[in-house]
C-alpha cells in the first residue's frame, strides 16, 4: 500500500498499547498534482515602428504614420495615414517582420473630422504583402481577423479576432466609400511559426512606361506638342509649356504614346489643365493597341483597339486615375476626345510592366477596364 501515514486502530475494547511499531517499505512516487491551465499568452504590439504599405496616400498622410506610436486622432498633427482621391478600395498594411499569431487589433480613428469614414473594413493577415491593383480587393486567400460593416465613429476600437490568425503582414481595407484614415494601428500578437509562402517569381513592379517616349497627335495648337504630356512635369498650367493641346478644327482630337514594346497596363493617370478650361477633358476614350493610331482628321480611332475606359461627363479635377479591372496589353496607348472643342493633357502616366510581344499573325491583345475615380 502507498501513502504517507500509517495507522493502527483498535475497533473495540478498553485500551490499545503498542511497545514498538516498525514499518517496512520503500519510497514510492505519488500522483503529481494535476497540471495547471495553460497561461494566457503575453501579447505585445508587434506593429509599432515596422515597415508599412498603402494603396495610395493623400495630403501627406503616408502609411508609416499609423505605426508611429502617437495616440492622437488629429490628422493635422501629422500622425495619421490618409488615402488619396480616386482610390475606391483603399488599403493599409504593415510588415510585422515575421509570422505572428494575431489576437486583437486596436485602431485609433480620426477625430478632428470625418470619423465616419472608418466603415466597411476588413482586417486580415497574410504571408505576403498585399499588392492588388488600385481599386481591387485584397486576395481572399488571406486569413480574415474581422469584418466590420457599419460606420465606426468612436475615438478608438479594439477588434478581437474570431480565432487567432497567423501571418507576417496585417492589412486594413475599406471595401467602398470615400477615404480611409487610420491614426494608429496596434496589433497585439505573439510570435508564431507560419506556413511559408509557396515559392513564386515576383511580378515586376509597375512603373510609368510612357515617360519620355515617342508620341503622336491628330493636331497641336499654340505650341502644345504631344511630347509635352510625357515630359515628367506635374504642372497643370499650360502657360508653363508642359501641356499638350489640340488645334482648332480638330473635331475628334487624339493623343498617343509609343511605349517602345508591348506593355501590360494596369492604370493610367492624367493631369488635367488647371489654368483654364479644365472642363475640356470630357467625352474621352483611353485605349491601347498594337499599332500607332492614324485615323483621318475628325475620325474615331479604330474600335479594334483595347478600350480601357470611356468617360462621358466633364472632368474638371486636377487629376484622374483610370484603373483596369484586368490589365490590358499593347504597345501604343491613346487618349481621344470624341466631341467638343479641344483636348488638353498636361501629363499622361501609363503604369505598367513589359510583356512578351505577340508573334506576327497571332492577333492582338484585347481586354477591357473601367474608370476608378
Amino acid at each position: 500500500v502507498v501513502g504517507r501515514y500509517l495507522s493502527v486502530q483498535k475497533l473495540g475494547g478498553i485500551f490499545l498499547s503498542l511497545c514498538e511499531v516498525e514499518v517496512y517499505g520503500h519510497p514510492a512516487a505519488v500522483s503529481p498534482d494535476p497540471p495547471s491551465a495553460t497561461p494566457a499568452p503575453v501579447l505585445t504590439n508587434v506593429a509599432l515602428g515596422k515597415n508599412t504599405g498603402h494603396s495610395s496616400a493623400g495630403w501627406g498622410g503616408v502609411s508609416s504614420r499609423a505605426v508611429d506610436g502617437s495616440q492622437s486622432g488629429d490628422f493635422t498633427a501629422g500622425t495619421c495615414f490618409h488615402s488619396n482621391r480616386g482610390d475606391i478600395k483603399p488599403w493599409w498594411a504593415v510588415d510585422m517582420g515575421s509570422p505572428q499569431e494575431v489576437h486583437r487589433v486596436r485602431i485609433i480613428n480620426r477625430q478632428d473630422c470625418c470619423s465616419g469614414n472608418l466603415a466597411t473594413i476588413t482586417i486580415a493577415v497574410s504571408d505576403v504583402m498585399p499588392a492588388p491593383p488600385l481599386g481591387q480587393e485584397i486576395s481572399t486567400t488571406t486569413a480574415v481577423c474581422t469584418y466590420q460593416a457599419g460606420p465606426l465613429t468612436d475615438a478608438e476600437y479594439t477588434f478581437t479576432c474570431d480565432t487567432p490568425v497567423i501571418g507576417r503582414f496585417l492589412s486594413v481595407q475599406k471595401q467602398g466609400g470615400l477615404f480611409l484614415a487610420l491614426c494608429e494601428v496596434e496589433v497585439y500578437a505573439q510570435s508564431a511559426t507560419a506556413s511559408p509562402a509557396p515559392p513564386s517569381t515576383p511580378a515586376p513592379a509597375l512603373s510609368n512606361v510612357a515617360l519620355g517616349k515617342n508620341t503622336g497627335h491628330s493636331s497641336a495648337g499654340w505650341g502644345g506638342v504631344s511630347s509635352r504630356a510625357v515630359d515628367g512635369s506635374q504642372s497643370g498650367d499650360f502657360t508653363a509649356g508642359t501641356c499638350f493641346h489640340s488645334n482648332r478644327g480638330d473635331a475628334k482630337p487624339w493623343w498617343a504614346v509609343d511605349m517602345g514594346a508591348a506593355q501590360e497596363i494596369h492604370q493610367v493617370r492624367i493631369i488635367n489643365r488647371q489654368d483654364c478650361c479644365s472642363e475640356n477633358l470630357a467625352t474621352i476614350k483611353v485605349a491601347v493597341s498594337d499599332v500607332m493610331p492614324s485615323p483621318a482628321l475628325g475620325q474615331e480611332i479604330s474600335t479594334t483597339t483595347a478600350v480601357c475606359t470611356y468617360q462621358d461627363g466633364p472632368l474638371t479635377d486636377p487629376e484622374y486615375i483610370f484603373t483596369c479591372d484586368t490589365p490590358v496589353v499593347g504597345r501604343y496607348l491613346s487618349v481621344q476626345k470624341l466631341g467638343g472643342r479641344f483636348l488638353a493633357l498636361c501629363e499622361v502616366e501609363a503604369m505598367g510592366r513589359p510583356v512578351q510581344p505577340v508573334a506576327s499573325g497571332a492577333g492582338s491583345f484585347l481586354d477591357t477596364c473601367m474608370l476608378r475615380i
